[in-house]
């Protein structure tokens, strides 16, 4: 019977691959390593990347809003005066009595100032209707009047049947201001740009009616009164008196 012992290879055999085991699991673990940092640095370069996406963002919905605020400030400081001519009924429309208030609150004269009354079936885009213009001359600093409407309609005799007849009417006013600007202010408050008052001589002479009234036929005497308005001033049943509440508006 002969001894036996472990075999000196059979030995480094099993050390090897414990060894190479070990070093299996090192690697697998460096690996899982290496790909939850990559994730965490997607993961972070993803949220750096929203939160500059957010702040771009925001800095635009800024620089908008600023730039809107910029452009309604530098609009009330265009309508600072026009803010302050107003027109309104004296009393209720009745057929023999159409009044209305004219007021320049201002203190700085109102120019070429005309006051229109229109017809028509319906005040559609491109609508077609009649439309009669009064121009009163210059409205004094702290002024207001009291207007008959009638007498602008009697001015062509298209606009004074209709008076009487079941077409809706209208009315406002057109003005240059004393820095140069013409506006159109209408009886329901808006007041819009009315450009073609600014170039009313030359060659290239643009229509005098706002754009609104494009299909409109146009009646009533041509050109402007450079004079002041008097209590003689075609249509005037009242005035000119002091203005209450008279100053610039801030």
């Amino acid at each position: 019977m002969s001894n036996t012992s472990p075999s000196p290879a059979g030995n480094n055999s099993g050390e090897s691959a414990t060894t190479t085991s070990a070093a299996q699991k090192v690697e697998r673990i460096a690996l899982w390593a290496t790909i939850a940092a990559s994730i965490g640095g997607l993961v972070f370069t993803g949220l750096g990347l929203r939160e500059q996406a957010e702040a771009t963002q925001h800095a635009g919905d800024q620089a908008k809003y600023q730039g809107k605020t910029y452009e309604d400030q530098v609009d009330q400081q265009r309508k600072r005066q026009a803010r302050l001519l107003n027109v309104w009924p004296r009393l209720q429309f009745g057929d023999s009595r159409r009044q209305v208030v004219i007021v320049n609150r201002s203190n700085e004269p109102i120019y070429r100032l005309r006051v229109y009354v229109s017809f028509a079936d319906s005040y559609r885009e491109k609508e077609k209707g009649e439309i009669s213009l009064l121009s009163l001359g210059t409205l004094p600093p702290c002024a207001q009047i009291d207007f008959d409407l009638n007498a602008v309609a009697r001015v062509d005799p298209a606009t004074e049947k209709a008076l009487n007849g079941s077409k809706k009417m209208d009315y406002g006013v057109l003005f240059v201001d004393s820095a140069g600007k013409a506006f159109h202010r209408h009886v329901a408050g808006e007041i819009n740009p009315n450009p073609w008052l600014e170039f009313l001589e030359g060659e290239e002479q643009a229509p005098d009616i706002p754009e609104v009234f494009e299909k409109f036929t146009r009646h009533g005497p041509e050109g402007d009164a450079v004079t002041a308005l008097s209590s003689n001033t075609q249509g005037v049943a009242a005035g000119p008196s002091r203005a209450q509440a008279c100053g610039d508006a801030s």
